[in-house]
């Protein structure tokens, strides 16, 4: 058609078509023209279209013009050091994980981390004895950011490829340092670099590799930190408190040794230990698992102190005397139920506080009464289909919202509950009662002094 009246293709298509579109009435005698011809010119068209009479779609890309400045906004998630320095602790055990058996409760050989806080040196640094990495790994475990070879695994905490980068939300320079197979290499991070870094190989007798002479594992160094960072939580007490708090499940398990370090005084390190449930002596307590659907498991372990209860006290607080460990002394900590309200796991590891949880205390009518009550401890640990309802958000301080979260939280409500403002409000009156005939004892004394 459009070689006999010499117009494009395109051009003799919408001749047959815009009369059409326009609703005009066409005669009767025209219409099965057009349609023949509509016919016979639609694969013509087509053909021609895909021979490249039209451009392809053009594949485009996404353009990041400054990496580090974009971490450095993301990093921004991260609202206190303790946050970040858990980040690099996980890694730590999650590295270790391997050489955990669960039948035996323990790993096959004795797993160390050890955290130095210097407060006048506004830095971190862990250290642990674990696998350590090659190279090849420690490079990819530093640079490539959003990639995570721990997600779909059943007990360790990354899945997001960024706990890495944390630390750009509060000092200036990460250096990482690993053994493995007697090779040891580093690489430093600068908060506002985004290229140029070195992998550098360290010799076993230079003096950066010394934290390291155990032949493997893995050394983090956090410098710089601002000065806004440096709160009260930036000492070994306050960071034995809350790796107690943030790793309370991990922390029964034998053969495992967390250390924290004053850098700043040296003297004694606190050993972080788990808190003793038994030794609190619950006046109730919720103990069960609870299936939460797509192959998730929630274990709860929550519990009702009596008032007066002794709490014991936190990690790092009058601190037992000292005992030798390698030739250093560690006072052991005996943890306590400070700090230790309802609280949310996942695989281990603290989310937040279960009244503290913006998504879970919307569902529940008693986020004051019950789950931010000073008297409840414990915690809900989900475990099981990384992929299932209660899914962390990247800074594992809140759930995704997800398809199942809703129903997955109505179970936990359910559950739990009942049981627990039953031995809330039994508790309460037990108080009551005890405070009320230790003031009928006190009118009844100063009655009998008036009366002689």
């Amino acid at each position: 058609f459009g070689a006999i009246f010499g117009i494009k293709m395109h051009t003799a298509w919408l001749l047959l078509t815009f009369p059409q579109a326009l609703g005009v009435r066409m005669r009767s005698f025209a219409r099965p023209l057009a349609a023949g011809v509509r016919t016979r010119l639609e694969p013509v068209y087509a053909s021609a279209t895909a021979s490249g009479d039209d451009p392809p779609p053009e594949s485009l890309s996404l353009r990041v013009p400054s990496p580090a400045l974009l971490l450095n906004h993301m990093a921004d998630r991260y609202g206190s050091t303790s946050r970040i320095l858990m980040e690099f602790v996980d890694n730590s055990l999650d590295d270790a994980e391997s050489l955990y058996e669960p039948a035996k409760g323990a790993y096959r050989r004795e797993v160390r981390v050890d955290v130095f806080v210097s407060r006048r040196g506004r830095r971190l640094r862990i250290v642990d004895n674990s696998r350590g990495m090659p190279p090849e790994t420690l490079a990819r475990v530093v640079m490539r950011v959003g990639e995570s070879r721990k997600r779909g695994a059943s007990f360790v905490n990354g899945q997001f490829g960024f706990g890495m980068q944390s630390f750009r939300a509060a000092c200036s320079s990460l250096t990482v340092r690993s053994a493995a197979a007697d090779r040891a290499h580093q690489i430093r991070v600068e908060r506002s670099q985004s290229d140029g870094f070195l992998l550098e190989p360290l010799a076993p007798t230079a003096p950066e590799a010394a934290a390291l002479c155990g032949g493997s594992g893995t050394e983090v160094l956090l410098q710089g930190f601002d000065a806004q960072w440096v709160d009260e939580s930036f000492t070994a007490a306050a960071v034995a408190r809350e790796v107690e708090s943030h790793f309370e499940r991990l922390l029964d398990r034998a053969n495992l040794r967390v250390t924290v370090w004053d850098e700043d005084a040296p003297g004694p390190g606190l050993r972080c230990s788990p808190i003793d449930y038994a030794s609190l002596s619950p006046g109730a307590s919720v103990k069960k698992q609870l299936p939460l659907g797509a192959g998730q498991v929630a274990h709860i372990n929550l519990c009702v102190l009596p008032a007066g209860a002794p709490r014991t006290r936190p990690a790092g607080l009058r601190p037992e005397p000292a005992v030798s460990e390698g030739g250093a002394d560690v006072c052991v900590s005996v943890g306590g139920a400070e700090g230790r309200p309802a609280r949310f796991f996942v695989s281990g590891r603290r989310i937040a506080a279960c009244g503290a949880t913006p998504s879970f205390a919307r569902q529940s009518a008693n986020r004051w009464t019950l789950w931010s009550h000073p008297q409840v401890v414990g915690y809900i640990d989900i475990t099981g289909n990384r992929s299932g309802p209660l899914q962390p958000v990247i800074t594992r301080d809140e759930f995704k919202k997800t398809r199942g979260r809703q129903a997955a939280y109505e179970a936990l409500v359910e559950a739990c509950e009942a049981p627990l403002m039953d031995a809330i409000e039994s508790t309460l009156s037990a108080a009551t009662e005890k405070s009320l005939s230790k003031l009928e004892d006190t009118l009844t004394a100063v009655l009998a002094d008036v009366a002689d």
